[in-house]
């Protein structure tokens, strides 16, 4: 399907979404047809989701402010704002809030879809009214091409 119309987004709009303690505004997801997400993440000191792959999709972070710490396969960078980072499919990867204060990333992923298990996961955790387990996160996060594993 090819979209052929624009859209804007002021910086209250799109879709507001939470992840375990992460605020994910959604700027561009489906509605670029299969082009692309991008996201912004609000989030905690000391946040970041456990080491995982995704199979089907590259992505990289734009450090907007605070510190990152990302980790990819044997490689490790601390970055600031206006750090950026690649990370392609299938590279084991974990961003991680550095320091004492919260941190404000723009995501970019080669295709969207990823806010879809954003949604459906904080469903199932609400649910299932326990904390976060990698075997929930497995469940969900499998169909749409995501792994995790132990920090």
């Amino acid at each position: 399907m090819t979209f052929t119309k624009a859209y804007g987004v002021e910086n209250t709009e799109g879709e507001v979404l939470n992840m375990l303690g992460t605020d994910i505004r959604v700027l561009a997801g489906r509605r670029t047809g299969s082009s692309f997400s991008l996201m912004t993440c609000r989030l905690p000191p000391g946040q970041g989701p456990p080491p995982h792959i995704h199979d089907d999709e590259d992505e990289a972070f734009y450090v907007l402010e605070g510190q990152m710490r990302f980790k990819a396969g044997t490689d490790e960078w601390v970055l600031g704002a206006g750090g950026f980072v690649y990370l392609p499919r299938g590279l084991i990867h974990q961003p991680m809030v550095e320091g004492e204060h919260p941190a404000t990333v723009s995501a970019v992923l080669s295709r969207p879809g990823l806010e879809d298990f954003f949604a459906e996961f904080s469903s199932e955790l609400a649910k299932s009214g326990g904390p976060p387990t990698l075997e929930l996160l497995d469940g969900v996060g499998v169909p749409y091409g995501l792994r995790h594993f132990p920090p």
